[in-house]
């Protein structure tokens, strides 16, 4: 039996009706992470006074290690009922609808925390990473700063803050707060990378060059770099290169169900800078050939809107206005298609008030 222990159980002989002795043993077990143990002490606090709410609180708390939510969220409002001010539980109650993903709840209890303690820099983070998920960058932004100033050297409040500001258009602000995530954490590849987008967005295509060799120089195949870098080859002009990383960062994704979203964007990207080079083609003179190469194109892809309009073009260019009118007709039907197959905007998505 550990010295700590000892002297809790000395004390609990000499103060047998003090509910602060029996929390700080369950605090002891909880600890150790012997949970059960903790329960049974924060119970005995209980016993002694039914209203202890640092009681139900630490109950809370252990039914949430436990995985016992609903206990745990109903113990963290027995403590709130007994202690309206009690910012702990809200901000507990705040974090947990986080994690659950309901944000609304979220924003309800962190803002009741915040206000009882303006000063825990954890609840304004929280509260910006609801509001960032809800599409309130403002907000989230407002956030993210208070956090930062009460806790300035927590690299993931500026990581943060950085993917509001590029999300709201501030790509010098997320550049900035980026670059202070990489003072903080050096390593964080993320943070390099997408400081190199900002970079990029922001007219830097050379220092974005740079600064993305440092993430390959540490991880040769970490697919959003490879992407990063095709961006930055593709805005100077080295589109065949480009090109060659957008395929190998889609060989190293495909089939990987948590890259999905990356997949979709370099497969559009990759769509999108076909149908370029053949409207450069068609543009340059080339018709015969641009046709060629979109009728190709929509053996693979062939209800690409565009590269029907494109194709469209062609025939015009090559003087088959007949064979232009039958593609844009079938662009019509395909449209309406898809118009009619879209839900009733009016009505709101399940959920949703």
């Amino acid at each position: 039996m550990d010295q700590k222990l000892i002297e809790l159980n000395e004390k609990a002989k000499t103060e047998p009706n003090n509910p602060d002795v029996y929390k700080e043993l369950g605090n002891h077990f909880f600890h150790l992470q012997k949970y059960e143990e903790a329960i049974g002490y924060y119970q005995k606090s209980l016993d002694i006074d039914p209203r202890y709410y640092k009681g139900f609180y630490n109950l809370g708390n252990t039914y949430y290690k436990l995985e016992q939510h609903e206990k745990a969220v109903h113990y963290w409002h027995m403590a709130i009922e007994i202690k309206p001010d009690f910012d702990h539980a809200f901000f507990n109650l705040g974090y947990h609808y986080h994690q659950r993903g309901f944000l609304r709840e979220a924003i309800r209890d962190l803002c009741e925390a915040a206000r009882l303690n303006p000063n825990a820099a954890d609840t304004h983070y929280y509260l910006g990473k609801c509001y960032f998920s809800t599409n309130q960058l403002g907000m989230a932004i407002e956030s993210f700063r208070r956090a930062i100033k009460l806790a300035p050297d927590d690299p993931e409040y500026h990581y943060d803050l950085a993917n509001a500001d590029y999300d709201n258009g501030d790509f010098q602000g997320a550049a900035d707060e980026w670059s202070v995530t990489l003072g903080l954490r050096p390593k964080d590849s993320k943070a390099r990378n997408n400081y190199c987008d900002a970079l990029l967005k922001l007219g830097r295509p050379e220092d974005a060059l740079s600064e993305i060799a440092q993430v390959l120089n540490e991880d040769p195949v970490y697919p959003p770099a490879l992407c990063t870098k095709a961006e930055i080859l593709e805005k100077v002009g080295r589109s065949e290169e480009s090109k060659k990383l957008f395929q190998e960062a889609l060989a190293l994704i495909r089939g990987k169900e948590n890259w999905e979203p990356l997949q979709r964007y370099i497969m559009d990207n990759l769509r999108n800078s076909r149908y370029q080079g053949i409207e450069a083609l068609l543009n340059g003179g080339l018709a015969k050939e641009s046709l060629v190469e979109v009728e190709k194109f929509l053996a693979e892809d062939s209800e690409f809107l565009p590269a029907m309009e494109l194709k469209a073009r062609i025939f015009e260019k090559l003087g088959q206005p007949e064979d232009a009118v039958e593609v844009l007709n079938r662009v019509k039907t395909l449209r309406e298609m898809a118009e009619k197959s879209q839900p009733n905007s009016d009505k709101p998505p399940h959920g949703k008030e």
